[in-house]
């Protein structure tokens, strides 16, 4: 996806865009005014706030605030009903964007505390009418991507959706968002004598908000925070966004291998695995034999045409030239200790699991034979796999209670961005 921001030299104002949690601002709700929302800037996919940098004219240098989350106050022009969710779009005098809000919540979502709007009739349940004055509080979504340049052809936005533009070389990237809102709360009451007041107040408050947020000296982007933690902390993150693996990477495997990850093992990709996750062994300090075990492992699952691939430890424990090899490691100690250890490391980071202690039967714990076929399924939305999604969501299997939760997310990412399966909000 063209996401990326040419024109900012150091993005997110000299902070890798995976520091952006850091932002106090990152993960508030910040009062935005529809023209805002439409002139936020993307840079490495992350919605920004463009704010000019006091100095020189000459030198003036631009300072990006990050921003997931806004606060709206606005009229609703217009409201659709669907069987999960409410389509509010909201006008607030700057211009209009949709505001979502989803109707199945689960049973531990807190209703708002200042909820005193009267109830609709039974068959509207409730749901806020066209006019109503509203405070919007929600997160920010790019719901899709639009590219122009000078042969391609645009294709339409309705007129609701808020966009921004971002320079692509020569191309233009616009963004489409709407607002996934948490709560929509009505600011005025039941009668409009009472509620005039009340609705001026509400409004010009929150315009005051919006323009103070410009001017506002003490709103901190990433860069900020960091300069607060120490030269230490700083050097260490800042000098991230030299690793490649890291600053390009966008599907989150710097979470299962590390920001300082360098290994280059041919069965890395296959079990999302490396020595930088490897519980160590003393007696194979190099992990030579338990990469020769791993690619043992790997060519067996090769050739079985059941997944996954099951064996016993016994397969494992007498193969000759594993063993060769385990003597070769030690000059001193017994082998059958190192093949035990060496197990139960492997059960311990999540590439083995016992399945049958009686027979010693093991299952072999890979990316395309357990991994993957387990995530395409809990985020299939075909009804012919509805039984067994819920049947995992309540029985989780044993095999994956060791997986770490990265190696799923890591699975779920590549799928979406290929295409594969839908972005689970």
């Amino acid at each position: 996806m063209p996401n990326v921001d040419t024109r900012n030299k150091t993005p997110l104002s000299g902070a890798a865009h995976l520091t952006v949690g850091l932002s106090p601002t990152y993960w508030s709700h910040v009062p935005l005014c529809v023209y805002q929302i439409h002139t936020l800037r993307l840079v490495q996919g992350i919605s920004c706030l463009v704010l000019p940098s006091k100095g020189d004219t000459q030198q003036q240098q631009e300072t990006l605030i990050p921003i997931s989350r806004c606060r709206l106050v606005g009229t609703i022009v217009n409201v659709e009903r669907t069987s999960k969710s409410v389509l509010y779009v909201v006008d607030d005098g700057t211009g209009l964007v949709d505001c979502v809000y989803w109707l199945d919540r689960d049973e531990y979502t807190l209703p708002s505390l200042l909820d005193d709007h009267p109830q609709a009739d039974t068959n509207n349940c409730g749901i806020l009418q066209v006019g109503d004055v509203v405070c919007v509080l929600g997160r920010l979504e790019c719901v899709a991507m639009r590219v122009r340049g000078p042969n391609t052809t645009t294709t339409n936005i309705t007129d609701t959706s808020a966009t921004a533009t971002v320079a692509v070389g020569e191309r233009h990237a616009t963004a489409i968002r709407e607002i996934h809102a948490s709560v929509v709360q009505p600011i005025s009451a039941s009668s409009y004598s009472k509620a005039l007041p009340q609705t001026l107040d509400a409004e010009s408050q929150h315009w005051t908000n919006c323009v103070s947020l410009l001017s506002s000296s003490s709103l901190k982007n990433a860069k900020h925070v960091l300069e607060l933690l120490g030269p230490d902390i700083t050097a260490q993150v800042l000098g991230s966004q030299s690793n490649s693996a890291v600053s390009q990477d966008y599907t989150g495997a710097w979470r299962v291998f590390g920001m300082e990850c360098r290994c280059k093992l041919a069965y890395k990709d296959a079990l999302l695995y490396c020595h930088c996750q490897a519980t160590p062994e003393a007696t194979d300090s190099g992990y030579t034999y338990r990469d020769a075990v791993l690619q043992t492992l790997l060519r067996m699952e090769k050739n079985e045409t059941h997944a996954p691939l099951r064996f016993q430890y016994r397969t494992i424990a007498n193969d000759s030239n594993l063993n060769r090899i385990a003597v070769y490691q030690l000059s001193k100690g017994n082998v059958q200790h190192l093949v035990i250890n060496t197990f139960r490391a492997l059960r311990q980071d999540g590439i083995l699991y016992l399945l049958d202690a009686h027979s010693d039967t093991y299952i072999f714990i890979s990316r395309d034979r357990v991994l993957e076929p387990f995530v395409r399924t809990m985020q299939s939305t075909s009804l012919e796999t509805a039984p067994e999604r819920k049947n995992l969501r309540q029985n989780r299997p044993g095999y994956l209670s060791k997986v770490p939760k990265a190696r799923l997310e890591l699975i779920r990412n590549d799928l979406r961005l290929a295409g594969e399966t839908p972005l689970v909000v």
